[in-house]
């Protein structure tokens, strides 16, 4: 990759390079992001994927209660062999028994609720943040959305 070449390129991103063991620490102090709502996890390793799964460590104030994540490494051809026991599911499976109050779970029967279901549906998670502060607040636009059972 040339790195001088695409950092010129970029006019709204930053681009961060290094060891995700190394960079990850200081993420969040460093730069200061809005809120995050979406991360695309593509780290190839086990061990990798759970050095970025530190990021989850940081202040709630720097995620939004739930964030969707894009598991790239879960899903692939039939030499790959995916599972909870390796790779980037046993990095998941980990980190929601080393979290009582933070997890990361598909997004179930997301191909369902597509117009156009795609292989990618299924590497779509999101980790929720049980404790953030705005977790119980309600999003959903139609405030009435539920039936009425007091008239």
């Amino acid at each position: 990759m040339e790195i001088e070449k695409l950092k010129k390129r970029l006019q709204k991103a930053t681009l961060i390079t290094g060891q995700i063991s190394e960079t990850v620490q200081m993420f969040t102090e460093q730069y200061k992001p809005s809120p995050i709502g979406f991360i695309a996890f593509d780290h190839d390793y086990y061990s990798s994927t759970v050095d970025a799964f530190k990021l989850f460590s940081a202040s709630s104030k720097f995620f939004l209660p739930r964030v969707i994540c894009y598991m790239d490494d879960c899903i692939g051809g039939d030499w790959e062999l995916h599972s909870k026991y390796a790779g980037e599911l046993l990095a998941i499976e980990e980190f929601n028994q080393n979290n009582i109050n933070k997890k990361i779970a598909r997004i179930e029967g997301l191909t369902h609720k597509r117009i156009f279901p795609s292989r990618w549906n299924d590497m779509m998670y999101v980790f929720h943040q049980f404790e953030h502060p705005l977790y119980c607040k309600h999003i959903y636009p139609d405030k009435n959305w539920q039936l009425n059972l007091t008239n």
